[in-house]
């Protein structure tokens, strides 16, 4: 057994260095007398293992996992939604498989709270975009692409039917 410190880099979770450093998550939660499954960028921990980087069979019985859904609101951003719940933007988007930093008004996200790999990620849908120009109107919008005048205002969390020349809406989901 090899004891070694790791300085935490985005992406990290303790189950994926219990399989690198070929060791459990509840030897290295003991290591460093952490109380929760949830790390942050820069922390040092303390590693006890086989000190391989190559991996190892991850135990058979896997951790149990706490998540929950949150529904985005105009303003947010994967950086602070991951730094509400203690995780890494990495993290929300693997759990989610998205493959960009753009949300939109009204996804949901999944979100693990103990910062443990999702038992069901969302599958995250690509939406279309539409910049609106001068005689576009919400009902013309639906049609045009199929839609309803309702889901155009919940996608893009319209209060009224007022859209305006260069407004970005969401059109497709």
């Amino acid at each position: 057994m090899e004891t070694g410190t790791h300085t935490v880099k985005t992406g990290d979770t303790l189950s994926g260095l219990a399989v690198r450093y070929g060791t459990t998550v509840a030897q290295i939660k003991s290591a460093n007398k952490l109380k929760s499954d949830t790390i942050y960028v820069g922390q040092k921990l303390a590693i006890s293992g086989k000190g391989s980087t190559a991996p190892t069979p991850a135990p058979s019985k896997p951790a149990p996992s706490v998540s929950t859904t949150y529904t985005i609101k105009g303003g947010d951003t994967l950086s602070g939604i991951a730094r509400k719940y203690g995780v890494t933007v990495s993290q929300l988007k693997g759990w989610n498989n998205l493959t960009s930093d753009v949300i939109y008004v009204g996804d949901k996200l999944n979100v693990n709270v103990d910062g443990k790999k999702a038992a069901s990620p969302i599958k995250s849908t690509v939406s279309t975009s539409h910049t609106v120009k001068s005689g576009d109107t919400l009902s013309g919008l639906a049609r045009q692409y199929n839609t309803t005048v309702s889901n155009l205002k919940k996608w893009n969390a319209l209060q009224s039917d007022l859209i305006f020349v260069g407004q970005k809406l969401i059109v497709k989901k």
